[in-house]
């Protein structure tokens, strides 16, 4: 949810060429079953696709074009703890073989980041965005204010950029941090720098108007901290 990802869950089930006991098998199915139940959203069965150490549940992710990707997975397994000859002692002091759970909450780090890359299309969340705020300074005399400005955001945990490049009027500085997606841009002029604000504008070109800086950098980090997807819309 904090992604945003839509998923689908599967269960997969014994194959042909599985190792064990059957009934084995047959119960830790039905456990999965259950579990898939108990959690409540709809999820697919896929007959003898299950690994051939034991039953799984694997988390299909959507990407921005509908298509699924399996990333997360939930296995049981049980051929390592039989070969590695693994016991516990039971309730009733019995020896007895536990089942290992293989959990891979993400999957491959690679392939989650490529689908949530996909789905951004450039416009991370605040929270995961690498170009979350640029300061951008009207002029020569109000880049100290600008660096002033940016020190602050980076002590808050921020990521900040300045850009004060000369060669390029107001208006161009600004294109340049909506085609890099920045998800803030905090403009200071004349006005600004006198009052000790900040005027803020999102990377849709959204006004948010004046802001005392204090503040604005307050605002950031909560909004940071509690992960929303629309910082943006909700600033």
């Amino acid at each position: 949810a904090v992604l945003g990802f839509s998923f689908r869950l599967a269960l997969s089930t014994r194959p042909s060429g599985f190792l064990g006991d059957p009934c084995l098998w047959d119960q830790a199915e039905q456990v999965l079953k259950q579990a898939l139940k108990e959690f409540g959203e709809p999820w697919d069965l896929n007959s003898g696709d299950g690994a051939f150490y034991g039953p799984k549940i694997d988390v299909h992710l959507h990407d921005a074009l509908g298509r699924p990707h399996q990333c997360g997975t939930i296995q049981l397994d049980f051929q390592l703890p039989l070969r590695f000859d693994l016991q516990y002692k039971g309730q009733a002091g019995a020896l007895e073989r536990p089942v290992l759970i293989h959990r891979a909450v993400l999957g491959s780090v690679e392939r989650l980041l490529g689908v949530l890359a996909e789905s951004c299309g450039g416009k991370w969340p605040l929270w995961l965005s690498p170009f979350q705020v640029v300061v951008i300074p009207v002029g020569s005399e109000q880049e100290e204010y600008a660096k002033e400005a940016q020190q602050s955001l980076r002590a808050a945990g921020l990521v900040s950029d300045l850009d004060a490049d000369s060669g390029l009027t107001l208006s161009r500085r600004i294109r340049r941090a909506q085609l890099a997606h920045y998800n803030f841009q905090f403009v200071v002029g004349q006005k600004e720098q006198s009052k000790r604000t900040v005027n803020i504008r999102t990377r849709d070109n959204r006004r948010l108007g004046e802001w005392d800086l204090p503040e604005a950098v307050q605002r950031l980090v909560e909004l940071q901290n509690t992960r929303v997807p629309n910082a943006e819309e909700i600033f």
